[in-house]
């Protein structure tokens, strides 16, 4: 037998036209499999760059705990934070320990309102969430009736991540 015809019998040296059994007995031409390898490879490529992008994301949040006159937490108390530049309002709800969670907020201007049953609503007025910030909002409600409004003054706390010590 002469190379060139040693070489078309070998099927890891196919030429692009030629058809390769697969495991199993099925054929598939190099250009097709090539094909698919590449596709494949694309998909994965995709699909990780779209978990770094969601990981790199332009968020703030706001964190606190509502409680009476007293100092006793209040369970279920709705929290509206009100983007003051878009119009936009995200909610929460204060759990057994008071306290409520607002993540992933687009960073801008809020002014946070709560209200609970038995508790005269409290109004927060606006303040500037920037990127990474968390900032803590504690209010303490008063006794009274639902559509009584009372505005909470003060500036909010605000927290920074801690970064680890590599990133510093």
């Amino acid at each position: 037998m002469s190379e060139r015809g040693s070489e078309s019998e070998n099927p890891a040296i196919a030429s692009p036209t030629e058809k390769q059994v697969l495991p199993g007995g099925s054929q598939m031409s190099t250009r097709r499999l090539l094909s698919l390898a590449v596709l494949s490879s694309l998909s994965i490529a995709l699909l990780v760059a779209t978990q770094v992008a969601q990981a790199q994301e332009v968020t703030a949040s706001i964190v606190g705990t509502i409680t009476d006159q007293s100092g006793a937490p209040i369970k279920g108390a709705i929290v509206l934070a009100t983007d003051t530049e878009r119009g936009t309002t995200y909610s929460a709800t204060t759990n057994d320990s008071g306290s409520y969670n607002l993540p992933r907020l687009p960073v801008g201007s809020y002014s946070v309102k709560v209200s609970a049953s038995g508790f005269e609503s409290a109004l927060h007025p606006p303040f500037t969430l920037v990127l990474n910030q968390t900032a803590r909002i504690d209010v303490g409600m008063k006794v009274g009736q639902v559509t009584e409004t009372v505005e909470v003054s003060g500036a909010p706390q605000c927290f920074r991540p801690k970064l680890p010590r590599s990133a510093q």
